[in-house]
């Protein structure tokens, strides 16, 4: 009895402390982590002036100039009370901080379920042992409300619980575009069930399709939404692979190997550990430790194409480390229990001294890169007429400068296939003249684009900034290290 009081009292400061640190990083910033977070806030606002239908003309060469979908509908709707604070920036910090701890109680609720309870408070502290995974979740994006509902769904799978599968598909579907993902848990878990004792439950399978087909057809914006998820559900991936066509975010593509090891660790510690544990020891695993490694497998296989497997299969893979380690333990000693335990807690140690280092690095360079933004936002509001169409070197600046700054327009934003689907030529013109591979890129602002404010960045566009510096038809209105703001003179 002593020794489980114990235990929860740790689990507990570790939750507190988890949740503290969470706040620290997410406020150790003055910015918003990421780019997307700007826009995210600023959409949600937009939902509480206009309601949910409005014309998005803030972005005029896109499908959502004309076919608007939010697709991270209920993230906005979530986000809404968030907007009465003065400074809605702030807001979107409080809101992910407050996202990312739900998503730490929810770890935290299914360890207890999973994990032997030796074990729970290691698997804890592991949560916190990316910084890959703690940067991309102190973004305020719909990632831990995906991730909450994935973990969510798999108990619910694997316990055959199909009419809440079902209603949570639903939910995942106002959420994000990647909820037909859960057809493929249902049917990985089934497939691991049939080897696991001969069963299916076609219930299960059933219950998660007529969620997503509800998804796809009792949307508060279908039929855009079939679009939208045609332009990022299929063209994307297609895309991703068939390099050269899209400027995809560079979370669509793969780490380096050295980065993978050093921002994913235990992802491979794990693998190697239970590996080497398979080879000397018959280990009867449970129905959910085989799910859990099935759909982990998965996930971990996709990160060679996406890095973004790798943020929604971290906690998937604590969940299934420590379903497995309940196995492998059940019947074992307690010397052994303790040698395990205190092997993870060095190595934990050791670890530290990388992850968070590098964290702080992370923080540091968001900070700089988002400050720019956020100035060049504010003098665009202060001194650009309000309507004006912007020109911005990269798909993604809109990001920044439509939540920054919603009194003026842009090209596209949250991804190129929504310009390139929308006018192809237009699209490549577009590229062609970010990167300054255009012979005339005043006549094409003005003539073609009708865009006479612009903003480019120095990152990968220096090849314009040069063009712009050497044509006195160009007027550079404000410039810093990272980017210049123009205007086309007798325009």
């Amino acid at each position: 009895m002593k020794k489980k009081t114990f235990l929860n009292i740790l689990e507990l400061i570790i939750i507190i402390t988890g949740v503290i640190f969470i706040f620290k990083v997410q406020f150790s910033n003055s910015t918003i982590f990421g780019a997307d977070g700007y826009l995210h806030i600023r959409m949600a606002e937009f939902i509480k002036k206009y309601g949910l239908y409005y014309k998005f003309h803030w972005t005029r060469y896109s499908v959502f100039f004309n076919n608007f979908s939010d697709k991270d509908f209920l993230f906005h709707i979530l986000l809404i009370p968030l907007t009465y604070f003065r400074n809605i920036f702030w807001g979107a910090k409080l809101a992910s901080a407050i996202f990312y701890s739900f998503l730490l109680m929810v770890v935290y609720f299914f360890l207890k379920r999973y994990s032997k309870k030796e074990f729970t408070f290691l698997f804890l502290i592991m949560f916190f042992f990316s910084y890959k995974f703690i940067t991309a979740l102190s973004r305020p994006r719909p990632f831990p409300l995906v991730i909450i509902i994935t973990i969510t769904s798999i108990y619910l799978l694997i316990q055959k619980r199909y009419v809440l599968a079902s209603i949570l598909t639903y939910i995942y579907s106002l959420t994000h575009v990647s909820f037909p993902y859960m057809i493929g848990y249902a049917l990985l878990i089934e497939l691991v069930r049939f080897f696991h004792n001969k069963e299916i439950s076609l219930r299960n399978l059933g219950g998660i399709s007529s969620g997503v087909l509800c998804g796809f057809f009792f949307h508060p914006y279908c039929p855009n939404n079939l679009l939208i998820f045609y332009l990022n559900g299929l063209l994307v991936p297609f895309y991703a692979a068939k390099t050269g066509v899209l400027e995809l975010g560079a979370e669509f593509f793969p780490l380096h190997s050295r980065e993978f090891l050093l921002s994913y660790p235990f992802f491979t510690l794990g693998m190697f550990f239970i590996l080497g544990t398979l080879l000397f020891k018959n280990t009867k695993t449970s129905l959910t430790t085989k799910s859990l490694f099935a759909i982990t497998i998965i996930y971990y296989l996709g990160s060679f194409l996406s890095q973004r497997y790798l943020i929604h299969g971290w906690p998937v893979f604590i969940l299934f480390f420590s379903s497995y380690n309940k196995d492998l333990f059940k019947e074992g000693s307690k010397k052994t229990e303790k040698i395990f335990a205190g092997s993870l807690l060095i190595v934990l140690m050791l670890f530290s001294l990388t992850q968070f280092p590098e964290l702080k690095k992370r923080i540091k360079y968001t900070e700089l890169r988002n400050k720019h933004y956020e100035n060049m936002a504010y003098f665009m509001k202060r001194y650009f007429p309000k309507g004006a169409l912007v020109f911005h070197s990269n798909w993604s600046d809109s990001q920044y400068f439509i939540g920054l700054n919603p009194d003026n327009d842009y090209f596209v934003t949250l991804d190129p296939v929504y310009m390139y689907y929308y006018d192809k030529d237009k699209y490549r013109l577009y590229r062609e003249l970010s990167f300054g591979k255009t012979s005339d890129p005043y006549f094409i602002l003005k003539n073609v684009f009708k865009a006479y404010y612009g903003y480019v960045g120095k990152d990968y566009f220096m090849g314009l900034v040069n063009q712009i510096k050497k044509d006195k038809r160009f007027e550079i209105i404000k410039e810093d290290r990272w980017g210049i703001l123009f205007k086309l003179k007798n325009s």
